[in-house]
């Protein structure tokens, strides 16, 4: 049987949360506590930093790029070790975790063959549990350099941002030797129409009224979610 792959972002779309602020407030709030390391000066500062970019109206790319700089010159270990609490922490409760409708769609179209891979701007540290948890092979996501075991404020190539996660698929799908038209897509706003563009089998996941009224327009299958934060 030919490789057929589903492509799904994960925040919003897979999980109720936003995977990065969420992990950044467990790391101040949580992991650097343990570790008797309290940088509460620091966390009030990056919070600022981040609040003014947004009511600046800086792109998302570029909100990426000063996110993933905050962990620069991080022990990578650190990392991965709190990915994995971060997960059990926001996971307990999997009805307020998962988001119930994407989640039984992934298990329907995997019963026919279908393969899930998760496409995120999020670190990849941040998606391993998420994908270990569903058991998913493929995570296409962020990646920092590693000189070492220290993290550096570089990206290997560019990062996944809203408007190239088209383009990690095409590359990941060209290494498959899989051809786009036999794939699926889903995603619940509008940051990922490029990605169901691009796709055979688009499936709109109804959260936000942009994507709405595209998925009306180009007669995409759709999926109602309720609207998470």
């Amino acid at each position: 049987m030919a490789k057929k792959f589903l492509f799904f972002d994960v925040d919003s779309t897979l999980i109720k949360i936003e995977s990065m602020p969420s992990f950044h407030d467990y790391w101040f709030n949580f992991w650097l506590p343990s570790k008797r390391a309290n940088r509460a000066i620091e966390y009030e500062d990056i919070n600022t930093i981040m609040n003014t970019l947004n009511r600046l109206g800086v792109t998302q790319r570029e909100l990426n790029q000063r996110y993933y700089a905050f962990f620069a010159d991080r022990q990578a270990t650190d990392i991965r070790t709190c990915a994995e609490d971060w997960f059990a922490h926001v996971s307990r409760n999997k009805s307020a975790f998962w988001v119930k409708e994407s989640y039984n769609e992934i298990r329907r179209l995997r019963a026919l063959g279908v393969e899930p891979v998760l496409v995120s701007s999020s670190l990849i540290e941040i998606m391993r549990p998420i994908a270990r948890a569903l058991g998913i092979a493929h995570i296409l996501s962020a990646r920092l350099l590693r000189p070492g075991e220290i993290l550096k404020n570089r990206t290997i190539s560019a990062d996944i941002s809203c408007d190239s996660k088209a383009t990690a698929i095409m590359l990941f799908l060209d290494e498959q030797q899989v051809s786009e038209a036999s794939c699926y897509a889903m995603g619940s706003d509008s940051s990922a129409i490029a990605m169901l563009e691009l796709v055979g089998h688009p499936i709109a996941l109804i959260g936000s009224p942009e994507l709405a009224a595209q998925a009306r327009q180009r007669r995409w299958p759709t999926i109602r979610i309720s609207r998470v934060a």
